[in-house]
């Protein structure tokens, strides 16, 4: 199944600069590839994320995609050119957090601007993690309303998508 996301959705609030650089942009999509998957099997759990991956056209994963009613899907629309997902904000701290410790020859080092200082990510993880569990917990109400439609619905620790804080507690 192809991703559900890609660079386009790292705009606004998760904004990663320069995406259209041709490494940035490869870098990017090994995330999406790796921490969607990730995300997904977590959230369906194995039995509903082997259907969803073998499936994903028929009208009830159409529908955990797209929204319907309250849910407002895995992808949404926030506005006629920007699109959203709460996939795309779990990828952004996995992607802020690797940037911020690379490794070099020498060993792991912290890239420093001549004329920038570096700052703390916590407040932009902990800002972008928060809003992927809020959603998640939009989605989990909306499994929990529609057993009939998903009765192989089945996650994995949830629990660890809860909210932070300042701590990453």
């Amino acid at each position: 199944m192809p991703n559900l996301i890609d660079v386009s959705f790292f705009v606004g609030d998760i904004n990663i600069p320069n995406t259209s650089k041709p490494e940035i942009e490869e870098s990017l999509n090994l995330f999406i590839a790796k921490h969607e998957k990730q995300l997904l099997k977590q959230m369906l759990g194995y039995e509903l994320w082997t259907s969803f991956d073998e499936d994903d056209t028929t009208q009830r994963f159409v529908d955990l995609i797209d929204g319907i009613g309250e849910w407002q899907g895995l992808v949404y629309n926030i506005s006629d050119t920007v699109k959203g997902s709460l996939i795309a904000y779990y990828v952004y701290c996995y992607w802020i957090k690797d940037k911020q410790i690379w490794n070099s020859g020498i060993g792991t080092v912290r890239p420093k601007g001549d004329s920038a200082e570096i700052m703390p990510i916590y407040m932009k993880y902990m800002e972008a993690w928060n809003t992927c569990s809020a959603q998640m917990g939009e989605f989990v109400i909306y499994m929990e309303n529609n057993l009939d439609i998903y009765p192989e619905w089945s996650p994995v620790d949830l629990w660890m998508l809860r909210p932070v804080n300042d701590f990453d507690l």
